[in-house]
């Protein structure tokens, strides 16, 4: 079996030579008057998701402003959960993880 380094070319053109990177400064690349006009506008709903994903960066892992409250409160005994809280956030984790395994 031969491979034809040309194929997919049209007969009477010839491909592009690469050159050498060293041999040559790289060249800038040069834009087009026609392409310098292009403009691209993004829905306000891709622009709301861009911003709170720039928002979601920038928020740290952990707010430990609320972490150091909740420790103080549970070494002081002051911190308290009442059963309805409970059993709603199991109730929460329980439809989250059986909706993620379906």
């Amino acid at each position: 079996m031969r491979i034809d380094p040309n194929l997919g070319i049209p007969e009477g053109q010839q491909p592009e030579r690469v050159q050498n990177s060293t041999s040559q400064a790289a060249k800038p690349l040069q834009i087009s008057s026609a392409s310098a006009s292009d403009q691209a506008s993004l829905s306000p709903d891709a622009t709301q998701l861009s911003n709170l994903s720039l928002a979601l960066v920038s928020a740290p892992d952990v707010r430990q402003e609320r972490v150091s409250a909740v420790s103080q409160a549970l070494q002081n005994g002051s911190y308290s959960v009442s059963n309805q809280q409970i059993a709603g956030s199991m109730l929460r984790d329980f439809r989250m993880t059986t909706s993620l395994t379906q």
